[in-house]
């Protein structure tokens, strides 16, 4: 019987219960054990190789171990470096390589590496130059050289992306932020 309304019943459920077996349950992807995956380094194809040696370098380079990222890291880049220019497989190497590299000229070099392969970026490749124009522009001493490289990063996640994409408002945000840097040196200079 109803509680709201005397004498009203409520009409059973033709439904059957759903069972917990049948419940779908998130299980999230088990880590991939990148050591276990070199071991096996002499039985794997080089392009899984390479892709173990990438992941074993952001696996040591996520836990601080940076000695470790740099070896794989080296050797991912010996696979990867006869690769075409525009190989992701190759551009994933170079990347892995300034994301570990001990000074910041050679992650720089690296970096720049990945621009000029990519010269003119297509596609998706517009997001790695970007990429690669804004982590150089982090370390550059010189404004107006700063903004320039800034400028060509919005520009190129601008033509890659959604208006509304985080990240070029990110990178927008920081091109505005470098402008009145850039604005500031040049008022100090007159």
């Amino acid at each position: 019987a109803s509680m709201f309304v005397p004498g009203l019943g409520v009409p059973r459920d033709d439904v059957d219960p759903e069972t917990p077996s049948a419940t779908p349950t998130y299980q999230a992807p088990q880590p991939v054990d990148w050591n276990a995956r070199l071991a096996q380094a002499s039985s794997l194809p080089k392009a899984e190789l390479l892709q173990a040696y990438l992941g074993a370098a952001r696996a040591a380079n996520d836990s601080n171990d940076l000695g470790a990222a740099r070896r794989h890291a080296q050797a991912a880049w010996d696979l990867a470096q006869n690769l075409t220019p525009r190989d992701p497989a190759r551009l994933d190497a170079l990347e892995e390589l300034a994301a570990v590299a001990e000074q910041d000229a050679e992650r720089q070099g690296y970096l720049r590496r990945i621009v000029a392969d990519l010269d003119p970026p297509a596609g998706v490749e517009r997001l790695r130059v970007a990429q690669a124009k804004e982590q150089l522009a982090y370390s550059e001493a010189d404004a107006s050289a700063r903004v320039a490289l800034l400028q060509d990063a919005v520009a190129l996640r601008a033509a890659a992306t959604a208006p509304h994409d985080r990240s070029l408002q990110v990178v927008q945000h920081t091109l505005a932020r470098a402008l009145d840097a850039d604005a500031k040196v040049d008022q100090a200079l007159d």
